[in-house]
């Protein structure tokens, strides 16, 4: 299934099943979740608004920034974390309790959800 500019991530993947609930950590302070903490607000920002399955042009005109800027906050959560997307990038921030992981919802139709 592509996902459209303004289809979640959610539809993608069942991000709750990879993650804690929120503000629990996994046992024991590895060395990510200190790179997660080392995150900064802005960067926490960008990853919030990439779980809502947005792109940098999106996520640049949410948060009143060039494209250009938002590439390169992407580049540096990138690094910081070690990972090599922002899919990766988003779950990470999920399973550290960075970022609230989306309930989920019914069908676009308006039909029930899944299950």
């Amino acid at each position: 299934m592509a996902r459209t500019p303004s289809r979640p991530i959610r539809d993608e993947i069942a991000v709750a099943d990879l993650a804690p609930p929120l503000g629990r950590q996994p046992a024991g302070r590895d060395g990510l979740a200190r790179r997660v903490d080392r995150l900064t607000p802005r960067e926490l920002e960008i990853l919030r608004e990439a779980a809502l399955g947005r792109r940098n042009d999106e996520i640049a005109g949410a948060l009143g920034m060039s494209r250009h800027t938002v590439r390169t906050h992407v580049q540096n959560i990138l690094t910081k974390l070690g990972v090599h997307s922002k899919l990766e990038a988003v779950l990470v921030a999920i399973r550290y309790g960075k970022v609230a992981p989306l309930a989920p919802v019914g069908r676009r139709d308006g039909g029930p959800g899944p299950g």
